[in-house]
């Protein structure tokens, strides 16, 4: 009898055990599932932050970039486009979900859009003036920024009207000057060399004919003949305008 009711003890305790086992398996898959529904959740914040928000690194850059740098002007317009894509995506995602987060995002990458296209505006001014003054026009790397610039700016009325006025005051500056050098010093840094009486040599010429284009000269060196003078002319304008239209493109 002793042993029926020791025995029967024991296999309710063994009854226990198993019943309290089970429960602690299914606590212990319901918090690896919480578990792993917080990590997936963790991620996609993680994602949507890195999407939608900037570092301080990138909000000291586009308030303060050098764009005069080559290497800063890359990463300044590096940050700007993913600033323009993040700004389209939150306003195209507050628009179809109208989250609270998604509008205090918005109205903060705002800011920054607004400020780093104040920063850019300022630049292609100053750029602008400095250019107007120098009548320098074949820095290429600069004539690039102030394309990707203008492109940035092209759908903001209050910054482009005022860059379009900018940039044609200075490139007609920046054409006059260089108008002025070909007619009196020629594109070109050598030219045909001249004579105590006028003439040019007949070795020098044929060497010179051999090494420069004809436009390297000074166009006024033709001034006497008048049909060679304006063709001449005519030739520079020409270059300048496919020039130009290669800017604007």
């Amino acid at each position: 009898e002793k042993l029926e009711t020791a025995c029967g003890g024991l296999a309710s305790r063994v009854k226990d055990a198993d019943e309290n086992m089970k429960s602690f398996m299914e606590k212990a898959s319901q918090l690896e599932n919480k578990r792993n529904f917080y990590q997936a959740q963790s991620k996609e914040i993680n994602m949507f932050l890195s999407r939608f928000q900037l570092s301080n690194a990138e909000i000291d850059l586009l308030y303060h970039a050098n764009i005069d740098s080559s290497e800063s002007a890359n990463a300044f317009f590096e940050v700007l486009h993913r600033l323009k894509s993040a700004y389209a995506d939150c306003k195209n995602m507050v628009e179809q979900h109208c989250y609270t987060v998604g509008f205090e995002l918005l109205e903060v990458l705002g800011q920054h859009q607004d400020r780093a296209y104040q920063h850019l505006f300022e630049w292609v001014k100053g750029k602008c003036e400095a250019l107007s003054e120098s009548g320098a026009t074949d820095d290429m790397d600069t004539n690039t920024k102030l394309q990707i610039s203008i492109r940035f700016l092209k759908k903001l009325p209050i910054y482009f009207d005022q860059c379009q006025d900018l940039l044609v005051n200075s490139r007609r500056t920046q054409l006059v000057q260089r108008f002025a050098v070909a007619l009196t010093q020629g594109d070109g840094s050598s030219g045909a060399a001249v004579t105590a009486g006028g003439g040019s040599s007949a070795a020098n010429s044929a060497s010179s004919s051999k090494h420069q284009h004809p436009s390297s000269r000074a166009l006024d060196l033709h001034a006497h003949d008048a049909a060679r003078y304006v063709g001449g002319m005519l030739a520079w304008m020409h270059q300048a305008v496919a020039s130009e239209m290669e800017f604007l493109e």
